[in-house]
């Protein structure tokens, strides 16, 4: 009877020592897919960043062309009037 008893110890040694070493491997296995997850998403900042500085850089420059814009109608129609009263004066 105590070779039963220590027999069902040794088996249940045996199972718990495998539970051990399959809840490691996934704790191992947890922590690579978390590690791979953060440089993802690292990467994802990073290029998240680039392309706002990019759509800024571009909303700046649409601004600038616009504003070139304006001031070149402006002067435009400056000279047409300058030549307006020229022509008027002679």
């Amino acid at each position: 009877m105590d070779f039963f008893y220590i027999g069902i110890i040794v088996l249940l040694s045996f199972i718990i020592s495998i539970l051990i070493r399959k809840i490691y491997a996934i704790k191992k296995n947890h922590q690579r897919k978390l590690t791979e997850l953060y440089q993802k998403l690292a990467l994802l900042n990073s290029v998240t960043k680039q392309d706002e500085l990019k759509l800024q850089l571009n909303q700046d420059f649409s601004t600038k062309i616009e504003n070139a814009k304006l001031r070149l109608n402006e002067d435009i129609f400056d000279l047409q009037m300058d030549v307006f009263r020229k022509i008027s004066e002679n």
